[in-house]
């Protein structure tokens, strides 16, 4: 039985957690561990770690005396109480850019991304960013074009392809999945409704047979406007053209586990290419003027 001092809970964790903050460990990992609150055991689990780890949509921030401790004595099935002092949100805000300032955050971002970098589908970046890719597809902008049944059926089988697909904690397909929505989520000119994402939300009952528990948090929250800090912070640097911004959390995303933060960067490279895309078609009057 461990107690731990809780430096910070985030919003969606404290609303789980009861008031002695009594939870199970789940996981222990490297850098933290995940937890099932008592209360709600068959529920997503939560991360818990020390400061300067980022920080989630369901994490609990510890000191690191507590930290150190629990990573080196605690056990899966162990119990601990966290003390609730604060708690923090991580909803993405809702910002505007011009298309030449996207334009020069996406040609930062790519230089970011080796050409035969590995992914975690053990695909070379150069090969998931080009057009040809077998699920190029999902990140499309222009599903207009397409019958309305054909378009919900077409999204719908390939995003179960890709949700789930790939090793690790969170699939290379998710963590794809995550960073394009957050561009979605960013960009208050953004149309949902021309991207996969109203078809993933209809999905979200599938998630736990599709894809890890892990993995199944960052999704559901995603669909929420909530994600890490560091996703956060490299969005409001994309869309104000900061260039020092990108470049930092860039580096602290590319530290996410072995290959999710590449993952994460590529998702948000492919739907940029396809928005701006979208938008280019739009100003040549191949449609209404409507842009993500």
């Amino acid at each position: 039985m461990f107690h731990l001092k809780a430096l910070g809970v985030s919003d969606e964790a404290w609303r789980r957690l009861a008031v002695d903050g009594a939870a199970e460990i789940l996981s222990v990992f490297r850098r933290g561990i995940t937890i099932a609150p008592l209360n709600d055991h068959n529920g997503r689990p939560i991360f818990v770690s020390c400061p300067g780890e980022g920080l989630l949509p369901e994490h609990v921030v510890v000191t690191k005396k507590d930290c150190e401790a629990i990573l080196a004595h605690g056990r899966p099935g162990d119990t601990v109480f966290f003390t609730k002092r604060h708690r923090f949100r991580m909803e993405m805000p809702s910002l505007s850019a011009s298309a030449q300032t996207i334009d020069e955050s996406l040609k930062l971002l790519e230089q970011f991304v080796p050409s035969n970098g590995m992914t975690g589908l053990n695909i070379p970046c150069g090969e998931v960013l080009d057009d040809a890719w077998e699920w190029s597809e999902v990140f499309r902008c222009d599903w207009d074009k397409l019958p309305s049944w054909e378009t919900e059926e077409r999204r719908s089988v390939l995003l179960q392809r890709l949700i789930g697909r790939g090793h690790g904690s969170t699939p290379a397909g998710d963590d794809m999945l995550v960073g394009a929505m957050a561009y979605i989520a960013v960009n208050e000119k953004a149309l949902a409704h021309k991207t996969f994402f109203n078809t993933i939300r209809a999905l979200e009952s599938k998630f736990p047979v599709l894809t890890t528990s892990t993995s199944e948090v960052y999704l559901h929250w995603a669909l929420h406007r909530v994600f890490s800090s560091d996703i956060i912070r490299l969005m409001e640097g994309i869309m104000s053209g900061d260039r020092r911004k990108i470049e930092r959390n860039i580096d602290a995303l590319l530290r996410h586990g072995a290959t999710s933060g590449l993952d994460t960067l590529v998702g948000i490279i492919l739907i940029i290419r396809n928005s701006q895309k979208y938008c280019l078609n739009v100003l040549f009057g191949q449609r209404s003027l409507l842009s993500l």
